[in-house]
C-alpha cells in the first residue's frame, strides 16, 4: 500500500464524535505501522483517551498543561497567556511532525482553539499551504456549517483543494 502524504482532516461541529473519530484514525494509522505524533489543544494531560494511546509504541503524544478551563471560563489575561501558549506548541509541534517525519500529525481541538481567540488561525493557513490538502468532516449538514467557513478561509487566503464529506 501506497501512503498518501500531504492531507489534513478537519474534524469539526457541536457535541461529541471529533476527538472520538481522531482518536480512531491515529489507532488505525499506528496499526498500519505508521508513526502519530498527537497534540490536545485544550485540554489537559489526563484526558481518558490518552490512558491507552500512551501504550502505543508508535503514538507520541506531546503534553500539554497539567489543568484547562473552558475558554469561556478565562479571565483576559488567561486567554492572552493561553494564545501565548498554544502559539508556541503549535510550531513546535508541527517542527517535530516536519524534522522527525511522522506519518500523522493529529491536532485536537484546533479548530475550536482558533474560534476561541486562542490561537492564530495564519499559523495553520501556513501548515495547510505547506501541507497541501484538506479533508473536512461536518457532523451536521456541509450547508452553512464550520466546513464552510474552512473553505472560504482556504479559498481567500491559501487556495487548497479541499475535500468536503
Amino acid at each position: 500500500m501506497e501512503k498518501e502524504t500531504g492531507c489534513i482532516h478537519v474534524y469539526y461541529g457541536d457535541g461529541k464524535g471529533k476527538t472520538t473519530t481522531g482518536m480512531g484514525l491515529i489507532t488505525r494509522a499506528a496499526g498500519y505501522g505508521c508513526r502519530v505524533l498527537l497534540y490536545q489543544f485544550m485540554k489537559n494531560n489526563k484526558t481518558s483517551e490518552r490512558k491507552i494511546l500512551e501504550r502505543v509504541e508508535n503514538i507520541t503524544i506531546i503534553d500539554g498543561l497539567e489543568t484547562e478551563k473552558f475558554s469561556f471560563q478565562m479571565t483576559q489575561d488567561e486567554k492572552e497567556a493561553r494564545r501565548k501558549f498554544y502559539e508556541t506548541q503549535f510550531k513546535s509541534v508541527t517542527k517535530k511532525a516536519e524534522e522527525e517525519k511522522y506519518d500523522v500529525l493529529f491536532l485536537d481541538e484546533a479548530v475550536y482553539t482558533i474560534s476561541a481567540g486562542l490561537l492564530d488561525e495564519e499559523l495553520v493557513l501556513k501548515a495547510a499551504k505547506e501541507c497541501g490538502k484538506v479533508i473536512t468532516c461536518e457532523e451536521h449538514s456541509v450547508i452553512g456549517g464550520l466546513g464552510e467557513a474552512v473553505c472560504a478561509l482556504l479559498s481567500e487566503k491559501c487556495p487548497t483543494p479541499v475535500r468536503r464529506i
